[in-house]
């Protein structure tokens, strides 16, 4: 199995396992047993993120690239638009 396989295995049950403990209902939990999950809380965050990276590249930068090629669409599709009605 290639490292990019195992990759999207991982993240897809970090995922899974930090659905899990979101959904938890923390009433009745003593304070100690709140910190335990909030640090795995944090620790699988940190592994998504890490993974997401591994796979995908810099997220903030696709992300902002994402946003700029929308933007830049909607503007040529609006010239396009006052052209042919002008």
């Amino acid at each position: 199995m290639t490292d990019r396989v195992q990759a999207k295995k991982d993240l897809e049950f970090c995922s899974a396992e930090l659905s899990k403990y979101q959904d938890l209902c923390r009433t009745g939990l003593r304070h100690s047993e709140l910190i335990a999950i909030d640090n795995v809380m944090i620790r699988l965050k940190e592994q998504i993120k890490n993974l997401r990276e591994a796979l995908y590249g810099d997220a903030k930068r696709q992300r902002v690239s994402y946003i700029f090629d929308n933007v830049l669409n909607k503007i040529i599709k609006m010239l396009n638009y006052r052209k042919c009605y002008n």
